[in-house]
């Protein structure tokens, strides 16, 4: 069993470019990234993102402790995305350095739990965490048919392309 997420090029350097902008005080950015879910022979799975949800700077919480906190009104849009279109959410933000991410103990303590409710609100679609750098991408999926996460490929297509 595998889970594959695609991003087209355009879609990456839109999300990149939000990612990327100073905050008053958070210092990080996070967006949603959205996508289609397929699923193949042997449970695996392709998610084709095809948009990226921003979160406005005024739904950001000033909390020194972590590099970005936000509003409930911000959970509450990507679940209702899930809702209104069964399709799949994954959670984004941006480390700057280059070379591959990891995901922190604070990104796993603090966006993880939004991964199971967004399954439960559409079971069909894979969802999930991704951790983006200036030159890389790591991802964290829940696939429809698997019972626990597993590490997600993640591929910009479109050129130059992306393999991570």
């Amino acid at each position: 069993m595998t889970t594959r997420l695609r991003l087209l090029r355009s879609l990456h350097q839109r999300m990149m470019a939000d990612l990327v902008r100073a905050h008053p005080y958070a210092r990080e950015r996070v967006g949603w990234v959205v996508g289609r879910t397929a699923t193949g022979p042997a449970d695996n799975t392709l998610v084709v993102a095809y948009d990226y949800l921003d979160v406005p700077d005024d739904e950001y919480i000033d909390d020194p402790r972590v590099g970005a906190r936000f509003n409930r009104n911000v959970i509450r849009r990507a679940m209702q995305h899930c809702v209104d279109t069964g399709d799949s959410v994954f959670c984004v933000h941006f480390h700057d350095h280059s070379g591959r991410p990891v995901f922190s103990r604070t990104d796993h303590r603090g966006l993880w739990p939004l991964v199971p409710p967004l399954r439960t609100l559409a079971p069909q679609a894979a969802h999930g965490l991704l951790l983006l750098s200036l030159d890389e991408a790591v991802a964290i999926a829940w696939p429809p048919p698997s019972k626990e996460p597993m590490a997600c490929s993640v591929r910009v297509v479109g050129r130059p392309m992306g393999l991570f």
